[in-house]
């Protein structure tokens, strides 16, 4: 999976997202995605394969990479 911000993917809940931005920390991939059709609906995802998403849902992380993500 190539990432490239801008571009639209689908997750398992069947929903489109835009990739808003994506950042290697530590040893893993994570991406920054907001819903397509609802702007207030962001997610984070971490990459576990090359064509493989999993979604966070871990409080602290989602803090932590909404910090990370908002000062870039």
């Amino acid at each position: 999976m190539t990432i490239k911000r801008g571009e639209l993917i689908t997750l398992t809940d069947g929903k489109e997202y835009v990739i808003v931005d994506y950042a290697q920390l530590g040893s893993f991939e994570y991406l920054y995605l907001i819903e397509q059709n609802d702007f207030n609906n962001k997610v984070f995802c971490k990459k576990i394969e090359e064509d493989k998403l999993t979604k966070i849902l871990d409080r602290e992380l989602i803090e932590r990479l909404t910090t990370y993500f908002n000062n870039r």
